[in-house]
């Protein structure tokens, strides 16, 4: 029983140090969004620009994912991606309509 538990506690150490319950980004933007504003749910920006530059300051150090709230939205300049964008297996980068959303990128 001893060794079980002392097994279990390793384990969950091992699984939180190799970041199993790491930080998950969250960045929105919506139609009617604002790009002064903070990228929550609440507060989401205007456009993936804005969003894409937020989310490189955290791509790689933590699961980065820009949601797109429903809409049409017009892309004037494109939209470039960088290494700082990658993210990795365990902490990818992901763009992504909202929940079952509809989203147009033109």
């Amino acid at each position: 029983m001893k060794k079980t538990l002392l097994l279990s506690c390793i384990l969950c150490l091992v699984w939180l140090i190799s970041g199993g319950c790491g930080k998950h980004v969250e960045i929105f933007v919506s139609t009617d969004g604002n790009d002064s504003g903070t990228g929550t749910m609440e507060q989401p920006l205007a456009t993936l620009h804005k969003a894409v530059e937020m989310a490189a300051a955290h791509t790689g150090r933590s699961r980065t994912t820009i949601f797109m709230r429903q809409g049409d939205y017009h892309v004037a300049e494109p939209i470039i991606l960088t290494p700082a964008h990658s993210g990795t297996q365990k902490k990818p980068f992901a763009i992504r309509p909202y929940s079952e959303e509809q989203v147009t990128v033109k």
